[in-house]
């Protein structure tokens, strides 16, 4: 009786399955809002192929939910047959207050907002987004493609998904995350955020004030941009990244020379790397691959190569009270300082520490001295 009661609570007892398609006439509905519209928490609504959008004028996202757990899952076999396109005038789709759900499937292009969440905005879901595409969305103020807040232990995931082309006028380029975000298997390209995190920006304290920490597992970063962290810009964040790859990504302007972090850029936070890369990444002042201010970075078999501070910390930059390096069996290999010293390594402070073990150095250059 008791897990019966649980079951109903919770909405998954005799959950149903709902179809949706625009130009067959046997599915239950023609529009995706119909559907999450007539389900409860726990249904599963299919959607066929084919170019959904709003019925309406205005700003009203093409998809709403609110208080559901729902699986949204297109049932082609290819993102690219099933997309939800916001027409560069709304959100794809909003989501807020549900235990959890899943987006899978779906191509979600040219979704705009003036505000945060160009395409998606979370609030308070713990959703998985998995196997999806975001493409040409924008939002004018964070977060491009997705705009997360979340405060519990188990945070949004997304899984075998690809962000293209999305930008945002302040920071997230693509993702702007207030509380963790899980990602694995992803790709973020020509990502751009005008002020901080091209591709991805971390802030892991969110209003309810829970501290939590995010994963990064076997992604790629190509091409993104943004004035500082041009691949991830993390605030007061820990950040676990493994096996992940940072190529030519820039942050700031080497003209001007400002910005730093091309691939990673911390502020007041923690990274844990194992394994990838920083490759071909640029910072217009300092900090080609990876930048820590007041910050505790630890990377363990991480190569650095190729990359460029334009006038110091081609590879790696160090500033600011309390910051710490701990670097294990990486490499740097053919960075570049362009006006300064420390090519490969440069650590400002004179409280910023470093430690290094088993690490390697190859044609580096720096204008000045250090590494």
């Amino acid at each position: 009786m008791f897990l019966g009661t649980l079951a109903i609570m919770f909405g998954i007892a005799d959950a149903d399955v709902i179809t949706v398609d625009d130009d067959d006439p046997s599915a239950d509905f023609s529009s995706i809002q119909e559907a999450v519209d007539a389900a409860v928490s726990g249904d599963r609504i299919e959607v066929g192929p084919g170019v959904y959008v709003a019925n309406w004028k205005g700003a009203q996202p093409v998809v709403s939910v609110s208080g559901k757990s729902l699986d949204i899952v297109a049932i082609s076999n290819n993102p690219a047959n099933t997309v939800i396109s916001g027409e560069n005038e709304r959100r794809c789709v909003e989501w807020e207050f549900a235990f959890g759900g899943t987006l899978e499937g779906f191509t979600f292009d040219s979704g705009a907002t003036n505000t945060n969440g160009g395409a998606v905005y979370l609030d308070y879901v713990g959703v998985t987004i998995e196997d999806c595409v975001f493409q040409n969305c924008s939002a004018g103020n964070s977060g491009g493609a997705i705009y997360s807040l979340s405060d519990t232990v188990f945070p949004p995931i997304a899984r075998d998904c690809r962000f293209v082309s999305n930008d945002a006028v302040r920071n997230g380029g693509a993702i702007f995350a207030l509380g963790g975000y899980d990602l694995y298997d992803c790709v973020f390209e020509e990502n751009t955020a005008i002020d901080y995190g091209g591709g991805i920006y971390f802030d892991e304290n969110p209003p309810m004030g829970a501290v939590l920490f995010s994963v990064i597992t076997n992604c790629d970063f190509r091409d993104c941009a943004a004035m500082y962290g041009g691949g991830v810009y993390g605030v007061e964040a820990t950040l676990w990244v493994t096996d992940s790859r940072f190529d030519d990504c820039i942050a700031g302007d080497s003209f001007a020379k400002t910005g730093w972090g091309g691939g990673i850029a911390l502020g007041l936070g923690e990274l844990q790397m194992s394994g990838g890369r920083f490759l071909r990444c640029e910072g217009g002042q300092s900090s080609g691959g990876l930048d820590a201010d007041q910050s505790l970075a630890v990377c363990s078999g991480v190569s650095f190569t190729e990359c460029t501070g334009w006038v110091t910390g081609g590879g790696v930059y160090a500033f600011g009270a309390a910051s710490r390096l701990d670097l294990e069996d990486c490499s740097f290999d053919s960075n570049v300082a362009a006006n300064d010293g420390g090519a490969a390594i440069s650590c400002e402070s004179s409280v910023a520490s470093l430690d290094l073990l088993r690490c390697t150095f190859d044609d580096n250059l720096g204008l000045d001295d250090g590494f």
